[in-house]
């Protein structure tokens, strides 16, 4: 493969998360004229499917593709999606092989890899509002135990019973469970809307229902009861939670 002709990975939206929108991109142009649009995101569903110079199975392979890999697409027909190449040019990969995501890619001029990071504590802002007071709320259980059905914030909790109890402090009733609670609230159209305090909402591995929440704390980490992680934690919204993400509510 030529230098300068790969895809651009994942890595590359990472560092593009805040300007990547759920609606549409009219919109976001709107909101913000400034960042520039770079296409939609797509994911691929076959391993090593080849990415072509042209739109022709016989033309010159420039890179293949794996499984489950993110790509950048500028137009999607029935048959040819064409993607984004990391020197901007194009390149075509077979549509029935590349899965269209609900977002759009774009960047800031000014975003940088530091923007996604934090010292490890509490980010208070908003001059002491509700939704700083419950993030320092919620921290204070990291490390609690996961317990599936547990609704005790000490003892042991799962990820919606996280999320109930510490708005309950509040004054805000949620429903017990995930897909419940993804009903309540006012919809977060874009990733770089969202605000501390913020639920966040995740399907299973399969897209068929709603299975998991967490809460987002700011530049680009969420807190939730996870079983992987042991109970209550804070992680980054990586490539595996963003490919999972389908909704968010305040």
């Amino acid at each position: 493969m030529a230098k300068g002709r790969s895809l651009l990975f994942a890595w590359l939206f990472l560092l593009m998360i805040f300007a990547a929108p759920f609606s549409d991109a009219q919109n976001a142009q709107n909101r913000n004229p400034e960042r520039a649009k770079i296409g939609k995101l797509g994911q691929v569903n076959q391993e090593d499917v080849p990415i072509y110079l042209k739109p022709n199975v016989r033309s010159r392979v420039l890179c293949k593709a794996k499984n489950e890999q993110y790509v950048v697409l500028r137009n999607l027909t029935s048959e040819w999606a064409t993607v984004v190449m990391a020197d901007g040019s194009n390149g075509y990969i077979q549509a029935k092989y590349v899965d269209r995501l609900p977002f759009e890619v774009g960047i800031k001029p000014e975003t940088s890899v530091n923007e996604f990071r934090i010292s490890g504590q509490a980010m208070v802002s908003r001059n002491g509002s509700w939704q700083s007071q419950l993030i320092s709320e919620a921290m204070k259980y990291i490390g609690t135990p996961y317990k599936w059905g547990g609704t005790d914030l000490r003892s042991g909790v799962d990820c919606s019973g996280f999320v109930q109890e510490l708005y309950k402090q509040f004054g805000i009733r949620l429903p017990r469970t995930a897909e419940e609670q993804a009903t309540v609230g006012m919809p977060v159209a874009r990733l770089d809307q969202l605000e501390m305090g913020d639920r966040l909402y995740f399907t299973d591995g399969g897209r068929t229902r709603i299975t998991h929440t967490g809460i987002y704390i700011g530049n680009g980490y969420f807190i939730h009861s996870s079983k992987s992680s042991g109970g209550v934690a804070t992680e980054f919204l990586s490539e595996k939670w963003l490919r999972v993400l389908v909704d968010a509510r305040r």
